[in-house]
Order: structure tokens, then C-alpha cells, then sequence
């Protein structure tokens, strides 16, 4: 039995981590007007989809829809981030640069509230 567990625990410490990957905020671009960028990829990187501050997108379109991968905000602003459209589901707040949105957000994105202050 003792081999048996022993076993077990080698192929657990072989076995790849099914951790969602993380938020990651650092870095990016600065925004010089009140409002948000949205991008395609992670990093920064793709199309890019402007959100002017205190303003409500109800659907982002169908060439946006679940398409962003980060944000990119100026440092008074946020970006509430809606999983479906007309501000419905799950709902998120992005309130700097986020050079990746995580495995939950990733491309999950169909409505967005920017609040500028």
C-alpha cells in the first residue's frame, strides 16, 4: 500500500497545474484621455476598441464580442465588464492596466461600463 501512495504522489508532482491563469496587471500604455482601450490579445497587443469615459456600451458588437484580452485605462477611470450583453451576467472591474483579463474574462467580454472620476 505504502508503494502504491508513494506512486501516486511521483505522478501528482508530474502532472501539470490546472490553475487559472491570473489576472495580470502592469505596464502598458498610457491613456491621455478619460476612458479605455480595449484589445484583442493579451499584452497589449491586436485590434484595438476605444470606450470614452462615463459611458455605457449595451453590446460591443459582433466583431468585439468576447474578443478582449486586456485593458488599458487612464489612472482616474474604470472599466466594468459584463459577461453578456445589456450589462447581464457576471460582471468584473478593471481599474488599471491589465495586461491580461485572466482565464474567466479571457474573451468573455459583451458589455462594458466606463466611469471616469
Amino acid at each position: 500500500m505504502r508503494g502504491f501512495i508513494a506512486s501516486l504522489l511521483f505522478l501528482a508532482t508530474l502532472a501539470p497545474a490546472f490553475a487559472e491563469g491570473p489576472i495580470g496587471t502592469s505596464g502598458g500604455p498610457a491613456i491621455n484621455f478619460a476612458g479605455c482601450v480595449a484589445y484583442q490579445h493579451a499584452d497589449f497587443q491586436g485590434a484595438k476598441f476605444t470606450l470614452r469615459g462615463n459611458y455605457n456600451l449595451s453590446y460591443t458588437g459582433s466583431k468585439w464580442n468576447d474578443q478582449i484580452s486586456s485593458i488599458a485605462c487612464n489612472v482616474y477611470c474604470s472599466l466594468t465588464a459584463y459577461q453578456h450583453r445589456d450589462f447581464q451576467g457576471a460582471s468584473y472591474r478593471f481599474a488599471a492596466n491589465t495586461q491580461y483579463v485572466g482565464d474567466s474574462w479571457n474573451d468573455q467580454i459583451s458589455s462594458a461600463r466606463v466611469r471616469c472620476k
